[in-house]
């Protein structure tokens, strides 16, 4: 009963030789340069998903993060967040700006609901 399981699941599949192979070593690993991960053939998914997650988030080690003024104060990203915060913040040096990988990940398509008055 596996074999035929396993054939029947074969088969079903023949539809992924057309999507497009993805090298997992070669994702971007700042989150600005991202796709969104919906963007992704269906079938893919999981395997970008555990190939991000190896990865770990983008935390750039030894950047000088810029200073900017936030209400009339200068302000700059810490570098000790991703010590307490570790294994879901993640910084894009292209945007200077924060990310959750997590959210990336597994965030859901926005579903607009309709209200009928």
């Amino acid at each position: 009963m596996q074999e035929s399981l396993k054939r029947k699941f074969h088969v079903s599949s023949s539809s992924s030789n057309n999507r497009m192979r993805i090298d997992l070593e070669d994702l971007p690993w700042d989150p600005a340069e991202r796709k969104p991960i919906l963007s992704y053939d269906v079938n893919q998914r999981d395997e970008i998903r555990r190939a991000y997650l190896n990865k770990g988030p983008c935390q750039p080690q030894g950047h000088v993060f810029p200073k900017r003024d936030i209400g009339g104060r200068m302000r700059q990203f810490n570098p000790d967040w991703f010590k307490e915060f570790g294994c879901w913040l993640e910084y894009s040096v292209k945007l200077d700006a924060v990310f959750c990988l997590v959210c990336y990940l597994f965030k859901e398509k926005k579903v607009v609901k309709k209200m009928h008055l």
